[in-house]
């Protein structure tokens, strides 16, 4: 959709009068309201002045600060008065996968977990309702975060800093290798974190458009200093300050199996314009999480063959249905849901004492997961969960124990034409949708944890596989080849003449970067003692295809 200019000039003379008047009332709440109580003075000072001499210069910022600004202190007007949500006084949600049919979450068990008073749920309902309101009234196709004058076009972007920076270095690589044109931003939300190779040498030299967006430049940090930002938080202004329209996000540890460029050409994406993926587990969410954003939950099932006497809480009509969203990859269209990114937004900015725990419940991999589908439910804008469940890779240990040590996440493009003609697997229509990323988070692809915790060797010292049965599903041996990115980027005596094509764009670039968490003579010793030989073994004990 294209930008109108004149709309927006008028948008923005608009969001000059809307900040004094939101600048004169955060002054009143600071003051006097409830919601900056237990605050120190001089805290409350620094609020004050900073809101006073953001509004003397507003006319003189750039476009995209006069938005950072009115959005950032909407949220801080409207933070949360009331105690952190951190009681659970029966212990916290179960968690069980989906295909485990022995518990029911139901409305009973889901409200005997989390206290919420009615105190809490009043305070949160009434800072979310207004929230709410701004973002529905205020926020149109013609709002949105990044470079207003150049956003443009599709790309990928990643979240940096400290270990995550060697991530992002091996999967852009391997991006890069399996053909991607698409250009890549890495994010940087500290200063002190930036990497000058990455930045400056290494992405420029693989797309033009390629550069790192950095978070402390593109926002004023004194916006920011009031809220306690981190890891989770990064994703989601990531994308706001990204300059591509279409984003295809994904986290470091997250590694394509094929070129994943298609996606943002796809109808699916096209069409909903937020494609998610799946986790393995029954959703945990509070109820009163529901009342608080105004979602009517109805007591009779979404799908016909559902007993309502059984059914879990999520399986209502109006609730966000199972299973629960593995947010390491995105996709997303930033004018189509630029309302979606503001209210994940506010989720995520008082995620961790308040939103995480409601959307939850203390459940599997609580954080920023579940808060792009809850915004897209509240604002009733359209998205995609991929229907294809995702799948579990590891090993058998000595105890025949099951080790899982990644998991896989399937096409999306053919799980949404199963789902548009109603097919299932038999049906002589059915695609079956392919494996396309690899989450390789236990353990991640960093030195230090593969070398001194002996993750590529069992009790008897043997090298082992980590994920068992993938080089049969993808037909390729998916698991050498990531590990010979590796060995390239990261050891300076590995021999690469039997690599054929697979080459990086630099040996040893790894190397070059900031931070590597070990220092050289460790890392020369664990790629000697470890990860050479542990190719050899890769080579010389290949699966079956």
């Amino acid at each position: 959709m294209i930008i109108n200019i004149k709309k927006l000039q008028n948008s923005l003379i608009l969001s000059l009068i809307l900040l004094l008047i939101i600048s004169f009332s955060l002054i009143a709440s600071v003051l006097y309201s409830d919601d900056f109580q237990g605050y120190s003075v001089a805290y409350k000072d620094k609020v004050v002045d900073y809101i006073k001499n953001s509004a003397n210069n507003f006319k003189d910022k750039p476009n995209d600060a006069l938005l950072y600004d009115k959005i950032f202190k909407l949220i801080n007007s409207t933070r949360p008065s009331v105690p952190l949500l951190k009681e659970y006084p029966n212990g916290k949600a179960k968690e069980i996968k989906l295909e485990d049919n022995s518990f029911v979450f139901d409305e009973d068990y889901l409200n005997s977990l989390l206290v919420i008073d009615e105190k809490t749920v009043k305070d949160l309902k009434k800072k979310h309702d207004i929230v709410l309101s701004a973002i529905k009234n205020e926020v149109d196709d013609e709002y949105t975060f990044g470079d207003l004058d150049n956003l443009k076009g599709n790309g990928i972007v990643m979240v940096g800093g400290g270990k995550y920076t060697l991530l992002t270095l091996i999967g852009i690589q391997n991006l890069k290798l399996l053909g991607s044109k698409l250009p890549i931003e890495v994010f940087f939300a500290k200063e002190d974190e930036y990497d000058q190779y990455l930045c400056e040498t290494l992405l420029p030299s693989f797309n033009k458009n390629s550069r790192c967006s950095l978070l402390y430049k593109e926002i004023d940090p004194k916006l920011l200093e009031s809220f306690d930002i981190s890891t989770y938080q990064y994703k989601i202004l990531a994308l706001l300050i990204s300059r591509f329209e279409n984003i295809m996000y994904l986290d470091s540890d997250l590694y394509a199996v094929e070129n994943p460029d298609y996606l943002l050409e796809s109808d699916v994406f096209k069409e909903k314009g937020l494609v998610l993926w799946p986790d393995a587990w029954f959703r945990t969410s509070s109820p009163k999480y529901y009342e608080i954003a105004g979602i009517e939950v109805k007591d009779e099932p979404q799908s016909e063959n559902k007993d309502e006497k059984i059914i879990n809480f999520h399986d209502k009509k109006g609730a966000i249905p199972d299973p629960t969203v593995e947010s390491g990859a995105i996709l997303v269209n930033k004018q189509m849901h630029s309302q979606t990114l503001l209210l994940s937004l506010y989720y995520n900015i008082y995620g961790p004492g308040y939103y995480y725990p409601l959307l939850t419940q203390g459940g599997a991999g609580e954080g920023d997961k579940e808060t792009f589908i809850a915004a897209a439910t509240v604002l009733n804008t359209p998205y995609y969960q991929t229907q294809k469940a995702l799948k579990f890779f590891g090993y058998l240990n000595e105890k025949n124990e099951p080790q899982h040590k990644s998991l896989g996440q399937y096409d999306p493009v053919k799980s949404f034409h199963n789902y548009k003609k109603m097919l299932s697997p038999g049906d002589s229509d059915y695609e079956e949708p392919k494996l396309i990323f690899m989450h390789i988070n236990y353990p991640k692809l960093l030195p230090a944890w593969l070398y001194y915790l002996k993750e590529y060797i069992n009790d008897k010292n043997e090298h082992i596989r980590l994920y068992e049965g993938l080089t049969k599903e993808l037909g390729q041996d998916f698991e050498l080849r990531i590990n010979i990115i590796f060995n390239q980027l990261f050891c300076s005596e590995y021999d690469d003449s039997n690599d054929g094509d697979l080459k990086v764009f630099e040996r040893s670039a790894a190397t070059k970067l900031k931070t590597i968490e070990v220092n050289q003579e460790v890392l020369d010793n664990s790629c000697r003692e470890i990860f050479i030989p542990h190719v050899q073994f890769l080579r010389d004990h290949p699966e079956q295809t």
